[in-house]
């Protein structure tokens, strides 16, 4: 077979295949995002203390149980302690991905396989936070305060999501194709994923929590035209997980205003075991996309290239 005839049923090959049977690789559009909302909570158990130190800190804050009794001038003792962390709010950010689409309209299929997503593209998203303690009954100096035994919530300021990503796992994904008219299909599949998400919490540490296996719905309109296609899209994200950890916290440091009386702030050292994680996340992808075929592969350069000095030895 000469050259010429091997080219020329490749070519043939590329331009019909559209109509029925194609693959494309698929990158994210401008309009591809995230929105909705994620919350998250956080559960400890351990105890706090004040900063005192004999040397280093002599004129920290001291603490001690107890509604009554003496209160020694180097005495620092820990109080239990259960602390609640939330962080939560809404999310409205670009996306990333790529994924590859077998494409065959004469069956009315599609198989999607190596999706991978940043839902954050740009960047860690802050997020409001706020501390629940609940303790018993403890007493405080440099500042003096007395803090009931009664559950205290405190704002904290801004925390972050660091990163929310998709990971397809499994064989290629299959998926039903629906005419509409032209070369418009209606697209429905589930893609099977893993997602991992870190947070930055209390002292800055970081805790990840993943990979978390989940089934992502995608439903949505596909054209394709020759070489090219293009998806218009959306899944659902709906999570509602809890994580346990038993995992000993470092030790970190947080102002804790005064109650009685209010205005000043006791400086402590909390201990904590980590206890479980909580996560909620209600939010809609958008995954528009656009695909193209890929460039001839390697293989068929080879091939034509070993055709050719075939023929040139038979000259």
């Amino acid at each position: 077979m000469s050259i010429r005839t091997i080219m020329a049923l490749a070519v043939a090959a590329g331009t019909a295949a559209p109509a029925l049977a194609q693959s494309y690789g698929f990158e994210s559009t401008a309009l591809a995002g995230i929105s909705g909302s994620v919350d998250f909570s956080v559960a400890t158990a351990g105890s706090l203390i004040g900063d005192w130190d004999a040397t280093n800190n002599p004129t920290g804050t001291r603490t001690k149980p107890g509604l009554f009794g003496a209160f020694g001038p180097t005495e620092n003792v820990a109080v239990p302690v259960n602390l609640g962390l939330g962080l939560g709010g809404g999310i409205n950010a670009p996306s990333q991905f790529t994924f590859g689409l077998d494409v065959n309209t004469g069956a009315g299929t599609v198989a999607m396989d190596s999706f991978s997503a940043n839902f954050l593209a740009s960047g860690p998203l802050s997020l409001p936070a706020s501390i629940s303690l609940a303790f018993d009954t403890f007493r405080t100096a440099n500042p003096d305060s007395l803090y009931l035994g009664v559950p205290l919530d405190v704002p904290f300021g801004d925390l972050s999501l660091n990163a929310l990503t998709a990971t397809q796992v499994g064989p290629a994904a299959p998926g039903l194709l629906t005419p509409t008219g032209g070369s418009t299909y209606d697209l429905t599949m589930v893609i099977p994923v893993v997602l991992n998400i870190q947070l930055e919490a209390i002292g800055g540490q970081m805790f990840d929590l993943g990979p978390i296996p989940f089934a992502l719905p995608v439903d949505g309109q596909l054209q394709v035209s020759g070489q090219t296609a293009s998806l218009a899209a959306s899944a659902a994200l709906n999570l509602d997980e809890t994580f346990d950890a038993g995992v000993a916290l470092p030790q970190f440091p947080l102002g804790l205003p005064t109650i009685l009386p209010p205005g000043d702030t006791a400086n402590l050292l909390f201990d904590l075991m980590l206890g479980e994680i909580g996560a909620n996340i209600d939010a809609t992808i958008n995954l528009d996309a656009t695909g193209i075929v890929p460039a001839p592969s390697a293989a068929v350069v080879l091939m034509a290239s070993g055709a050719c000095a075939a023929r040139r030895r038979r000259v």
